[in-house]
């Protein structure tokens, strides 16, 4: 089963080939992306992180599956005003979304891609700075439990 990171670096890699003339990258959560979006990262920027997990099993089983949550968000600054920000924004947005709906990114014991929502980011010191935010978010089932036919395969 491939790691959180794991899953984030693979999207990165996916997103760069979909969208070659955007900068991405990856970025922690908290306090982290909060200080990276507060500097002007350049014109067009994607930036990748893993929000967290949860346990996805029915719940009166020991089994462990995990169904990951990750946000591509994606940065415009420099447009003459938000109008032109959103527009060309929005584009790159919808480019996003497809690039990483329903793919498993070449990895194994990973479920496709689920895009759960796209969605501004308000925040008035962003919108001061020139910058508009979009994230889109996904999740993704990530198989901890080893198939019935092998139950003493090692996690």
């Amino acid at each position: 089963m491939p790691s959180l990171t794991e899953v984030r670096d693979a999207a990165i890699a996916a997103l760069k080939s979909a969208v070659p003339e955007v900068r991405v990258d990856s970025v922690s959560g908290g306090a982290e992306a909060a200080a990276v979006l507060k500097k002007t990262l350049g014109t067009t920027t994607i930036l990748v992180t893993a929000l967290g997990a949860q346990n996805a099993a029915d719940p009166r089983s020991l089994d462990f599956d995990v169904y990951g949550q990750f946000a591509a968000l994606v940065v415009i600054y420099g447009r003459r005003d938000q109008a032109a920000r959103e527009k060309d924004g929005l584009a790159v947005v919808e480019r996003t979304a497809q690039a990483l709906h329903g793919h498993t990114f070449g990895l194994v014991d990973l479920g496709p891609a689920r895009v759960l929502s796209l969605g501004p980011l308000e925040d008035a010191e962003l919108e001061n700075n020139g910058a508009w935010v979009w994230a889109v978010t996904w999740g993704q089932p990530l198989t901890l439990t080893p198939p019935m036919e092998k139950p003493d395969e090692s996690l």
